[in-house]
This record gives C-alpha cells, structure tokens and sequence, in this order.
C-alpha cells in the first residue's frame, strides 16, 4: 500500500535539500575521470554518472537517472536485474549532442547508420538519427571525400589564352532583336571584351552583316593591333566567307564554339575489361540541341559504336575530323559555307549530314 504522508513528505525534503547543497552537480567535462554507478531492484533502476574534480579530486555527481521496471522486468532475479541495469544509456544533453556525434563520426568518418550504432552503445538522446544525418551532411572531410554518382556535372570548356591583354576577344552582337533605332539609323551594338583583362567596348552598328563587325575590328586594330585569337558564337556575321578572309589575311585564330549541327566525337565513359585498347572517342555525332551549363543533346550519325542518342558536356566533346577512309562523311568539297553564310552541316546525297570544312 503507498503511503505518503509527513513522514514521508519530510523525508522526500530532506532528499531534495541535500541533492541542491554540496556536493551540487558538476558539469560534465570531456576527458576527466568518469564512474557510472548503477543499482536495480523488482522496483525499478537508479544510476549516478560522476567525474572527478581537478580541485579536490573528489568524484562528484554529474546526472542522476531513474525509472521503474516494467512488468516482466520486476519478474527478474536480481541477477538478471543487475544486466538490465548494466545496460543503461548516458543521456546527452542537448548543448553536448552535436560534439559527442561529432566525436563518435570521426573515428572513421561512418555513415549515418554505422554512427548511429556506435552511439546507442553508451548514449541516449531524442531525434538521435536526424541529428547524426544533420552532422554528417555538413562534415567537411566527408565532402570534400565524397564520389559523386550518377550523371556527373560537366566542365567549361576552356579555351586556352595567354596571361596578357588584348591576345584574346570575345565578339558577340547585344541581342539578335534591334534595339530601338537611333537618328543616325544604329539598331544594334558589336560587344567586344578583352579575355584577359575583361575590358569592353561597345560599337553602335546599322546592322548585324560581317562588313559591319570588320569595319569596327579594323579601327581597333588601328589602335590596339590584332588580338591572336577571337572567339564568337556561329551567327551569320562570324561565319560568312568574309569573316573568314578577314581573319586570315590579319593572321588571327578563329574559335567558333559549338552549336546546333556542329559534327563532334563523344568521350567514351564506360570502362569495361580491355576497354583500353578501344578508341578513346566515339562518333560521328551531330549536336541537335544545346542545353543549360554548357550540355549538348547528341545524335548518331551512321553506324558506328555508341548510343542512338546522348547527353553530355563540352568536355567529353571534341571536334570531328573527316579522314579520306571514311565513308560516312564527304571529303569531296573544300568549302561548305552555305549561302547565308553559316558554316555547318551539308547533306548527303544518302540523307546523312557531314561536318563543317573547318574540320578537314
């Protein structure tokens, strides 16, 4: 029968002075002396986690734990009552949680599950899987270890330059729509930037005709000399017969980047037994579509190893160069320009589309 009545009440007070006067709790400090003292009974459990003190090298309590045995358990011998109680859990508080996973995640730099395993061995707190996944995510050493999978980012394509200025342009028309016109009839604006010290200038054009881009190059030149190289896109303008004298009389290197038509070779990615004796590139491809962060949409063209159909970035792409032993491609022309002055790919007669004269 419970009872509780003044004496007990007194007693319980009396408890309650002596456990908030000396010895009063201590801080639990990572590294000192530390007992677990444990005791059972058919009513329930009790334990007291102490540390030695560095003053009077006393043990002193740091957490008092209780709770009643369950049914069965008040069933047990004491024997199988000691086990039970050999078994308590150190509960965390929640200021100590995230160095105690920390602790325990790098003595291997575990997964969640293997982390969270160590961890129910001695401690105990809620959320206790949530808060490793958490810790876990923003670990340093396991991001900067860990192997993406899957589909991998791709790279930009970086087009080699000297570490000085002017060796290197970059030419482009400030939208393909005119803007609104000025009096002296300018629609548009020639947008060229140096690679290096990314300075730019902006010319006013008429109209977006090679004539109209030499003419401005002409007068930079006059000033700043030729650039070594010029990189544009595959516009009408950069890709007309005259672009192209212009930048071979004044002996400049023209980069045209890749664009809907272009012919490429794909990277092989999939190492199987003995791949490396197979052709490092697959092709020809044809690019039908060019995506976000510098991808490209691939079709096969002929039949030749690889996929139907891919996706993937510049830098598994590279030019495809037509050799006289192929018959999937014609040789025969040494200009493809096209009337319109875009330089891309010219049909077949058997229906297949070759690459630009720029890749013989």
């Amino acid at each position: 029968m419970f009872r509780f009545d003044d004496e007990q009440k007194n007693a319980f007070q009396k408890l309650k002075t002596i456990l908030s006067q000396e010895p009063l709790l201590k801080l639990y400090r990572v590294g000192a002396d530390t007992e677990l003292h444990t005791d059972a009974s058919s009513y329930g459990f009790g334990a007291i986690l102490c540390q030695r003190d560095d003053q009077d090298r006393l043990f002193h309590p740091v957490c008092y734990a209780s709770w009643k045995t369950s049914e069965a358990e008040s069933r047990y011998s004491s024997y199988e009552l000691e086990r039970c109680d050999g078994d308590l859990l150190l509960v965390i508080p929640k200021s100590m949680q995230v160095d105690i996973i920390k602790q325990t995640h790098e003595r291997g730099h575990f997964g969640v599950r293997k982390t969270e395993q160590l961890l129910k061995r001695e401690f105990w707190f809620s959320e206790m899987r949530k808060k490793i996944d958490k810790v876990i995510k923003n670990c340093i050493t396991c991001i900067l270890a860990e192997r993406k999978h899957g589909k991998q980012e791709g790279f930009l394509r970086n087009i080699p330059k000297n570490a000085i200025p002017l060796e290197t342009y970059h030419i482009d028309h400030l939208g393909r729509v005119p803007i609104p016109s000025t009096q002296k009839s300018y629609a548009h604006i020639l947008v060229v930037v140096d690679a290096f010290t990314k300075f730019t200038w902006l010319y006013p054009t008429k109209s977006t005709s090679a004539e109209e881009v030499i003419n401005r190059l002409s007068k930079q030149a006059v000033i700043f000399g030729n650039p070594c190289q010029i990189v544009s896109d595959r516009s009408t303008a950069f890709t007309s017969k005259s672009f192209k004298k212009y930048c071979a009389d004044e002996k400049i290197e023209h980069i045209l980047t890749y664009s809907i038509g272009d012919l490429v070779a794909i990277k092989r990615t999939q190492i199987t037994p003995g791949s490396k004796l197979y052709p490092k590139y697959l092709g020809p491809y044809q690019i039908i579509h060019v995506l976000r962060g510098d991808r490209y949409v691939l079709s096969k063209v002929g039949e030749h190893e690889g996929p139907r159909s891919t996706t993937t970035s510049s830098d598994n792409i590279k030019r495809w160069l037509v050799n006289e032993c192929d018959s999937n491609v014609d040789t025969s022309g040494e200009d493809t320009d096209n009337e319109d002055g875009h330089q891309g790919p010219m049909p077949l007669q058997n229906g297949r589309d070759v690459g630009p004269a720029e890749n013989v």
